[in-house]
């Protein structure tokens, strides 16, 4: 895989963490930033991304085998975590998805998994 070196971490991250010293901003309009930031991204963003969320999925996965519905605790959404957490990889999934963005192949076997996973922790 190639990676193109023009991306840097505020490309990549779902996180901001905001300014040095600041609060980090509530988690809901810090992930609906990132989905408006996806929305316009090109593809090789679009790629970095989704095998970024699938790695976070995998390792949801093990968890919720290992422990199952306490997993979502993990998730300080500030709503009810596990719903907050599926709607937020749900809309990253379309995303992908969007017709628009489906002709790449290297993601599209990235979002087959992530549905499947989305499948079965749903």
């Amino acid at each position: 895989m190639h990676y193109n070196r023009r991306h840097t971490s505020s490309d990549l991250s779902s996180d901001d963490l905001g300014q040095a010293g600041t609060a980090k901003p509530p988690w809901r309009p810090r992930k609906e930033r990132y989905l408006d930031h996806l929305h316009a991204a090109d593809a090789s963003t679009l790629l970095v991304s989704a095998a970024d969320k699938l790695h976070n999925l995998r390792s949801i996965l093990a968890d919720w085998h290992a422990v199952g519905e306490d997993v979502w605790k993990r998730f300080k959404t500030g709503g009810d975590h596990r719903t907050d957490t599926l709607w937020y990889y749900r809309s990253l999934l379309a995303i992908y998805e969007s017709e628009e963005t489906a002709a790449d192949k290297r993601r599209g076997r990235l979002t087959r998994e992530i549905r499947e996973i989305l499948t079965v922790v749903s």
